[in-house]
């Protein structure tokens, strides 16, 4: 198990929040690994992972705009990003990243 770590690096706004799921790849039906990441410029979200292939499913809460979220701890050599803009809608968003 490794020890994942997501961030929000600069939102437009500090009222901004990622909320979401976490699924295992291929999700085929099956529910979340991982319940509730709520994830804001003052609240880092943290959880417990094995090994694979993962999506963090998330919508977006808050005045919206522009921001970044990171996840920590994957084992890959560069942090997996995910850019978001909600000028493109509010709901739908999703982030896949792997644990090695």
């Amino acid at each position: 198990m490794s020890a994942i770590e997501i961030t929000m690096k600069s939102p437009t706004s500090t009222t901004t929040s990622a909320i979401g799921e976490i699924f295992a790849n291929p999700r085929g039906g099956g529910g979340p690994v991982v319940n509730d990441v709520n994830v804001h410029a003052a609240r880092t979200s943290r959880c417990q992972l094995s090994t694979g292939s993962y999506t963090y499913a998330f919508h977006v809460e808050g005045d919206g705009g522009k921001f970044t979220l990171e996840i920590f701890g994957t084992g890959s050599p560069a942090t997996p990003t995910r850019t978001v803009d909600t000028s493109f809608g509010f709901s739908g968003w999703t982030f896949d990243f792997t644990v090695l």
